[in-house]
């Protein structure tokens, strides 16, 4: 809900209470705060909404706003000449922060990426770049004054949110000390950058691409040099699909739908550095994305009415197998140490200085060697693991310390289960899991349906994966069919689709989802 808090830590009271920003108007806080000498900071997210993100800076003590940095530049700041001059698109443009931000005190500036522009998938009234979109931002950590940017997709029209949270590393390059810093977006690509500068660390090449003149492409993208993560081009076109530019990354969609690849090549998963080796650990995706353009007019722009604004849809075809990949990269040359393919990407990882990577696969928790990505052990948790694995020093002895929650938008139960791991633990832990599955009832109440609930639920969740017109959303989630009743939306709603969509049974009462289910049929499917 947009709001920040401060308890006290003894007695969980709250001692302060700020309103960042009005989450009716789309704004969110998803990230952790980031607290550093006497400042809290946090970034605003919202991308789909029609918002302006920012970063901001309260004093620990007061919750007062110490310094705003807002990552759509206003008249007159550094980065606005790239919006048009002949309308307000800046104001909402978007460029979300969605997580934490990452500070080095010796330098003095804190460091972020930026999500999307807005409307999403529609450039033709925003001409120009639009920084600081898709962006990673260097700023004076005190002043909260610009220091250097550099933008991974300009002029973004294929959601490439930067929503991965960058990494702070020092390597040894050539014989020569370096601060970098890293950051994998969703177009797949992985930036390397000396963080003094901004310069890259390794070679990144403005490399031409394709055009649609409606939609105000860039000539060109920076595209990193060395090994990729994962193919940047498709090798065969889907059944009943004809491939523009072999539908590789960048490529441009208009009026009709157009694939590209991937369609979110890494998310939100932080990713994590081994000092001692120099590598970088990632997990990317290969997978099919698809898009084009609708109609969005000057009349329509602030005009917030609650819903997503994506300027378009997204439509591709189902089925298309995707295939995920652990990676370990050398951070100073952007070469694989190894590369070794994965059920998913759906938890961040760590790695430790006994070479274990620990990260997980839905509710997976797995041991990683870190040297050649070989499993070495792995067992079954009761919810999907889709936080960091915090690795703790408690009286000279290691402990792992998992939390077990679960997630509405990805594969695995959900849960709230906290496990604690050592070498000296006794518990038997399971790999296998037990039939415990409940039968959920797939009969609706007999009650009136709320509409307005229903929208509110459907734009909260439902949108994600399927799109404003329930034909298909940036999650993949694909199109729900128009013949279908209501009976039948329900009782997906409740049960769920194998490895694609979770039950929300847990998650709303069975009025909340009878409400959603006649929302989608007589209001989206129309």
């Amino acid at each position: 809900d947009a709001r920040l808090l401060a308890l006290d830590q003894r007695t969980g009271e709250v001692v302060w209470e700020v309103e960042v920003e009005d989450a009716g108007k789309g704004y969110s806080i998803t990230g952790g705060t980031r607290y550093y000498d006497g400042r809290v900071f946090l970034g605003l997210a919202g991308g789909e909404y029609q918002t302006r993100g920012r970063v901001m800076a309260f004093d620990a003590d007061s919750g007062e706003t110490v310094w705003t940095f807002y990552t759509i530049p206003g008249p007159g700041e550094v980065g606005h000449e790239t919006w048009p001059d002949y309308n307000d698109s800046w104001m909402y443009g978007g460029a979300p922060v969605w997580q934490t931000p990452a500070i080095d005190p010796e330098l003095g500036m804190i460091y972020f990426s930026t999500g999307n522009a807005q409307p999403d998938l529609n450039g033709s009234l925003r001409e120009g770049d639009n920084l600081f979109t898709v962006s990673i931002v260097a700023l004076d950590v005190n002043t909260g004054e610009y220091r250097w940017h550099f933008q991974q997709t300009r002029h973004d029209i294929w959601d490439y949110d930067s929503s991965s949270p960058v990494v702070l590393f020092d390597v040894e390059q050539d014989g020569v000390p370096r601060k970098g810093l890293s950051q994998i977006s969703k177009s797949g690509y992985l930036f390397l950058l000396d963080r003094i500068t901004g310069a890259p660390l390794t070679p990144i090449v403005d490399t031409p691409v394709p055009q649609v003149p409606e939609q105000f492409t860039a000539a060109t993208q920076p595209i990193p040099q060395g090994d990729t993560m994962i193919n940047h081009c498709l090798e065969e076109a889907p059944e009943g699909w004809e491939l523009v530019n072999n539908g590789c990354t960048y490529t441009p969609f208009g009026r009709e739908p157009v694939l590209y690849t991937p369609l979110a090549g890494s998310n939100w998963m932080p990713t994590s550095y081994d000092p001692q080796t120099g590598t970088l650990y990632v997990c990317a995706t290969e997978s099919v994305g698809g898009a084009y353009m609708g109609d969005w007019t000057e009349e329509e722009i602030g005009q917030f009415d609650g819903s997503a604004e994506m300027g378009g849809g997204f439509s591709m075809p189902q089925g298309i197998p995707r295939r995920a990949y652990q990676v370990a990269v050398d951070v100073t040359n952007h070469m694989r140490k190894w590369r070794t393919e994965v059920s998913t990407c759906t938890a961040p990882s760590s790695v430790t200085a006994g070479g274990l990577l620990l990260t997980g696969r839905a509710d997976m928790f797995t041991a990683i060697d870190s040297s050649n990505g070989d499993v070495l052990a792995e067992f079954l948790l009761d919810a999907g693991l889709y936080t960091n694995p915090v690795i703790v020093d408690h009286q000279g002895e290691q402990y792992v310390l998992l939390f077990a929650g679960g997630s509405a938008f990805g594969p695995g139960p959900k849960g709230d289960s906290l496990y604690l791991l050592s070498l000296n633990g006794s518990a038997a832990l399971p790999t296998e899991r037990a039939d415990d599955s409940v039968q959920l009832s797939t009969v609706m109440p007999v009650t009136e349906s709320d509409l307005a609930g229903g929208e509110t639920i459907y734009n909260t969740v439902c949108t994600t994966c399927h799109g404003a017109d329930g034909q298909g959303g940036h999650a993949d989630g694909g199109a729900i069919p128009r013949d279908i009743t209501i009976e039948g939306i329900y009782a997906t709603a409740v049960t769920g689709v194998d490895e694609k969509m979770p039950s929300f049974a847990n998650i709303y009462t069975p009025e909340q989802l009878k409400n959603v289910s006649a929302y989608i049929l007589e209001r989206v499917l129309q």
